[in-house]
């Protein structure tokens, strides 16, 4: 698309963005094995869900919204690993009444430290008003989740007139 039909586009007519609605703050401990028999492979802290087992394990963390927008989310993940391993994480956007996720989106990352997952899955038909948000990761030994951030998007029309 030329710039100048792009430009006669913002001059005259409707353009659609997103914009993050407010964002809901949660702490590793609201994750649980995902596998019920698997909890007593983890420890909880106040903050955090540690992986205290000497193999990987997956967690389910359950996000709560403080909205209805409906056009998905960013989803920030904060893990740590005190040793070089490697953490797969995925978000998942289920519609209110149950079936198959509108979205999902899985990330990787190997190293030690700290690292943020920016999850997203946001965009048109990525969520509805009564959507659930969900996180699920697989944690090599001793790593650790001790924050998640539900960043809801919203979307933003900008209706520009004439000049």
């Amino acid at each position: 698309m030329s710039s100048k039909r792009i430009g006669i586009m913002l001059a005259f007519g409707i353009v659609s963005l997103s914009q993050p609605a407010q964002a809901v703050s949660h702490h590793g401990g609201i994750c649980t094995a995902y596998a019920g028999g698997d909890e007593k492979s983890f420890h909880h802290t106040q903050w955090a869900i540690v992986n205290a087992a000497p193999e990987g394990h997956y967690v389910t963390c359950p996000l709560s919204r403080t909205t209805e927008e409906s056009y998905g989310a960013i989803i920030s993940v904060n893990i740590e690993h005190s040793l070089k391993q490697t953490t797969k994480c995925s978000a998942y956007s289920y519609p209110g009444a149950g079936g198959p996720p509108l979205a999902s989106i899985s990330e990787e990352w190997t190293g030690a430290g700290t690292h943020e997952f920016n999850l997203k899955i946001n965009g048109y038909g990525k969520s509805n008003p009564t959507s659930t948000y969900s996180v699920w990761c697989f944690l090599g030994s001793g790593a650790k989740i001790y924050g998640l951030n539900l960043k809801e998007q919203k979307k933003l029309i900008l209706s520009e007139q004439p000049h």
